[in-house]
């Protein structure tokens, strides 16, 4: 059987989403990076790590977006066009997000496809699932 384009966008969704959760895992505990900081979590070390997390991401040529919203900027928020919700449920129920995400004050994760929003609240461990906003 011959894989149709369909498919092939499918599987590189899920290798980018795979490469997400393996560089945030490969990084070394983000907690490590929010205990650098006198044990509080700052704005600058949730942005360090998206920033981070997404040079590395493009590098691998993957088309993933990552940036920080909220008033306090502690809402990680991951754009791809490719997001599917195997994905986001991979992520969410990683080892690096209830561990390491949650130690650097991220309060929520909001993934996006252009079409689908789905916002993980960490805290209350429950995901929202809404159309995509045109603006």
């Amino acid at each position: 059987m011959k894989p149709t384009h369909s498919t092939r966008t499918k599987l590189a969704g899920c290798g980018s989403t795979l490469a997400l959760m393996l560089m945030v895992a490969s990084i070394g505990a983000p907690s490590a990076v929010a205990q650098s900081n006198f044990g509080k979590p700052s704005m600058e070390a949730r942005s360090a790590f998206a920033t981070r997390i997404e040079s590395e991401l493009r590098a691998q040529g993957s088309d993933q977006r990552l940036q920080l919203a909220g008033d306090h900027r502690d809402v990680l928020e991951v754009k791809s066009p490719t997001m599917s919700p195997r994905e986001v449920y991979a992520f969410v129920n990683s080892q690096v997000t209830k561990t390491g995400i949650k130690g650097l004050g991220f309060r929520m994760l909001a993934f996006s496809n252009g079409q689908r929003r789905w916002v993980y609240n960490l805290e209350r461990e429950s995901m929202v699932l809404t159309p995509e906003e045109t603006q």
